[in-house]
């Protein structure tokens, strides 16, 4: 019987028992997807299998599973895997990495104060979408998201989520979408598996624009503590949409605070490159932090 070495890391925070728990899996070779999916529910956790490539094209091939479902890119993952192959010497402390996912070669750095930074895929922005109906599903008053002025939209740099605006904290903090009604609007939205992030720019700390809750039903997951690819789409919303305002020329900034109705209080950063008006880059990035690591027989 094989077995693979496995880390559980906190993403997006620094303080073990906060921010989002990943699984990370390192092997020799690339496992099937059967067993990625068996690992990954066995580990209760959105899990990141790894394996280096040796034809030039990257250096590991990364596949993201939770326990039901493959999912084409996971922020907090690569944040995690990112950390675990430089403390174990796979990759330096302070560099570069490549990573081929199912949404292609993504870059990934960490410094030496052990932040990472990952690139994500360039937005896809898709359909604006009825408030009503988002908030018939999520149990929101319409007027919360009416009063934002600002669309409901479906926007991927990985992977899709909804991204819905609310008026108030108050309101997003005391949200509990029914999950079963939740995942068959998504369903009625996109063939894909789709996630909901909903947001208002009533933050708890004043260097966060974005204070947010998570769903994604789709893929297992009733409530992510802090998204990394939902980060980056945001960010991408929010650039299209102009409401960041430019770090410097051609680029623009954003932090985001999520998990504190989960009692995992997290944050992540977004850096996008513009073109113009069109968003040329996302980055996305923060730190984590190890808390246990075995072995797992396959």
């Amino acid at each position: 019987m094989n077995e693979a070495l496995f880390f559980i890391v906190d993403a997006f925070t620094l303080t073990p028992d906060n921010g989002n728990p990943a699984g990370v899996v390192l092997t020799d070779q690339p496992l099937t997807s059967a067993q990625m999916q068996a690992v990954a529910g066995e580990l209760h956790l959105e899990t990141a299998f790894a394996a280096p490539l040796a034809d030039g094209t990257a250096d590991f091939q990364v596949a993201y599973y939770t326990g039901t479902a493959r999912v084409p890119l996971c922020g907090h993952d690569t944040i995690a895997l990112a950390v675990v192959l430089a403390q174990t010497g796979r990759m330096p402390s302070s560099g570069k990495v490549r990573f081929a996912t199912d949404v292609g070669v993504l870059s990934v750095s960490i410094v030496s104060d052990g932040s990472v930074t990952m690139d994500q895929a360039l937005p896809i922005y898709g359909p604006r979408i009825d408030p009503a109906g988002a908030a018939e599903a999520l149990g929101l008053p319409v007027i919360e998201i009416a009063e934002t002025y600002l669309p409901v939209q479906i926007v991927s740099t990985g992977t899709p989520f909804l991204i819905v605006p609310v008026l108030h904290r108050s309101v997003l903090n005391e949200l509990v979408p029914d999950l079963p009604t939740l995942l068959d609007y998504g369903k009625s939205l996109s063939d894909t598996d789709m996630g909901f992030y909903v947001w208002t720019s009533e933050t708890l700390h004043a260097d966060a624009q974005i204070h947010a809750r998570c769903f994604f039903p789709a893929i297992g997951l009733p409530e992510d503590p802090v998204t990394g690819t939902a980060s980056g789409a945001v960010g991408a919303y929010l650039a299209r949409h102009g409401q960041l305002l430019s770090e410097a020329e051609g680029v623009l900034t954003l932090k985001t605070e999520q998990g504190h109705a989960m009692g995992r209080s997290g944050s992540a950063r977004v850096r996008l490159e513009m073109r113009g008006s069109e968003v040329a880059r996302v980055q996305v990035g923060g730190n984590a932090v190890v808390v246990g690591e075995g072995k797992i027989l396959l």
